[in-house]
């Protein structure tokens, strides 16, 4: 079982604080994490879809490197319910649509979407208070981004 598997299926344990860039990156981990398979479109659109973030790439002070490391350590340590959780409390409400979306896209860089991911996204949009219309357009339009 890979590591990833294991922090999936970790119990809960409560996470400590975190700074809202922090809470971001260890949601767009866990969404690229959630499946046991980080695929190499994955890795790659990861570490673009932090560098073009003004507010991940000040929190690094120009590199994101060290935040997903952090990330890295965070999923693995405490779990795939408390990234969940303790992350979405993190997060402002004006952000949580965008983290949201970053995440779908994400799920999506490798063209498909597993039923392990569905239900990663599922499971996000509950705790991040996206309302389904908002989800369902959000959905949308990466699907159209992500087709060709």
């Amino acid at each position: 079982m890979s590591t990833i598997e294991k922090a999936a299926q970790s119990t809960s344990i409560d996470l400590p604080p975190v700074t809202v860039p922090e809470a971001i990156a260890s949601l767009l981990v866990a969404a690229i994490a959630v499946d046991g398979i980080v695929t190499t479109e994955e890795a790659a659109r990861i570490g673009g879809v932090l560098g073009a973030s003004r507010l991940l790439r000040q929190a690094g002070n120009g590199s994101t490197h060290a935040l997903a490391h952090r990330a890295i350590v965070l999923l693995t340590e405490y779990g795939l319910p408390a990234i969940l959780t303790g992350c979405a409390k993190a997060i402002p409400s004006d952000l949580r649509a965008t983290a949201f979306a970053l995440a779908i896209d994400l799920t999506l860089a490798d063209g498909r979407m597993s039923d392990r991911e569905k239900a990663f996204i599922d499971e996000l949009q509950e705790v991040l208070h996206i309302d389904d219309n908002t989800a369902a357009t959000i959905v949308e339009v990466l699907m159209i981004k992500n087709r060709g």
